[in-house]
């Protein structure tokens, strides 16, 4: 009974204090996964394939969305957000300059994120927030397919080591993998085909960073 107790308390204290920290008005985009989340590839996946064709109205939208996209699936997969110690949500998006911190806190309107969250390049970029996780630069296919897996971000990088978008893998089979993505939206589509389309646009030459999450 006692046990019981404790928990019932830690839940209602957890409630407590996320009703005093999520005070603006409208859709939230800023909810904390429960602390013993863990990656989820699969759920990132699921929230690509659902918002691949259109956006969530809790976020912000940009022309360039690739990157604010991905950020967004790996956090419904279990990445956590790390935030400063202080920020203040603005009306059109107080746009924080930081490779040291990863968050979007607030609504569409009115919020606060990181560089991080929103850039595929630039300075203090998703990449270099996230460096760790990546696994490999490669240009063969099959060293891309083999090494990706379900929730991995992908970026494209050009001949000059410039990342120029972000995709997520939402499936992989022997044959392929099949992406997810923003700006010009991609829905489950064959990374064979977006290869050929990304040769098109920033040439032969280019590369595929991945990062694998866990």
């Amino acid at each position: 009974m006692k046990n019981y107790l404790k928990r019932v308390t830690v839940v209602l204290l957890a409630l407590v204090l996320g009703i005093m920290s999520h005070t603006s008005v409208g859709l939230k985009a800023d909810v904390a996964p429960p602390p013993d989340l863990k990656w989820n590839g699969e759920a990132a996946a699921e929230y690509a394939r659902e918002w691949a064709d259109g956006h969530n109205p809790a976020y912000a939208y940009y022309g360039s969305d690739c990157t604010n996209y991905v950020s967004q699936c790996i956090k419904a997969g279990g990445m956590l957000m790390t935030f400063p110690k202080s920020y203040k949500d603005k009306t059109n998006g107080n746009i924080i300059e930081t490779n040291k911190k990863w968050f979007y806190h607030g609504t569409a309107r009115k919020y606060a994120c990181t560089t991080s969250w929103l850039r595929c390049s630039g300075s203090n970029n998703f990449g270099e927030y996230w460096k760790k996780y990546v696994v490999g630069t490669y240009s063969s296919f099959e060293k891309i397919r083999k090494n990706a897996e379900v929730g991995d971000v992908i970026q494209v990088i050009n001949a000059k080591g410039e990342a120029k978008h972000s995709i997520i893998v939402t499936q992989k089979n022997i044959n392929d993998l099949f992406i997810c993505a923003h700006t010009n939206a991609r829905h489950s589509y064959s990374f064979k085909k977006f290869r050929e389309d990304a040769s098109d646009i920033w040439g032969e030459t280019c590369k595929y960073r991945i990062f694998h999450f866990k």
